[in-house]
């Protein structure tokens, strides 16, 4: 896990109230309303694999004990995108899997509170959703040897694929699912280059 160092009185200010600012963006953007989407869209079309990125586990702890330089890990479930949406398949009748993920960013920051300090742990991935009926081997997951950088936090942002050999029809094939950044060209081609199977 990434843990981020408030070294000067700037970040120990800017930092926890950027948190703040990001974690209340994600709980309003009702991610169970869109997973109700995603599975009503999954049903209507019935794919035998689904690639999904950013499917987030939210974590918190409080009180926090980032901010003075603790390493508690944040344990106290907020949402996992990843359940969520299962559930929201399995409301829908249908019956997915996840066949293979690959852990990106791993990340635990100080927020403001109304009630103090907040821990606020994220950890992204990306999955691989295939239909029960079909056969799925060689799970494979690795991050990508390039990074893009949010320099205010001080993070380097982790991408990453996963693939899995699916036999439809009983014919076989290697599907990919990638997520790179799109805002430079540049680490975009030199994203494809993968790092010899790291998973974290």
């Amino acid at each position: 896990m990434l843990i981020i160092l408030l070294t000067d009185n700037e970040n120990l200010l800017q930092v926890p109230t950027e948190v703040a600012n990001v974690y209340n963006t994600f709980l309003a953007s009702d991610f169970p309303g869109r997973a109700q989407a995603i599975a009503k869209s999954i049903k209507a079309h019935q794919p035998h694999l689904s690639g999904l990125q950013e499917m987030s586990l939210i974590r918190r702890q409080f009180p926090g004990d980032r901010i003075a330089g603790g390493s508690v890990p944040a344990e106290e479930v907020v949402m996992d995108f990843r359940r969520v949406l299962m559930d929201a398949l399995k409301s829908e009748g249908m019956d997915y899997r996840i066949a293979a993920e690959v852990e990106n960013i791993d990340v635990e920051m100080p927020m403001f509170s109304d009630g103090g300090i907040v821990d606020v742990c994220l950890t992204d991935y990306d999955v691989i959703l295939a239909r029960n009926d079909v056969a799925t081997s060689d799970p494979t997951g690795a991050n990508y040897i390039n990074t893009f950088g949010i320099e205010m936090l001080g993070l380097e942002v982790k991408r990453g694929y996963t693939a899995v050999a699916a036999t439809v029809a009983g014919v076989t094939y290697r599907f990919v699912n990638t997520h790179v950044d799109t805002s430079n060209g540049l680490i975009r081609y030199l994203s494809v280059i993968p790092k010899p199977m790291l998973q974290c």
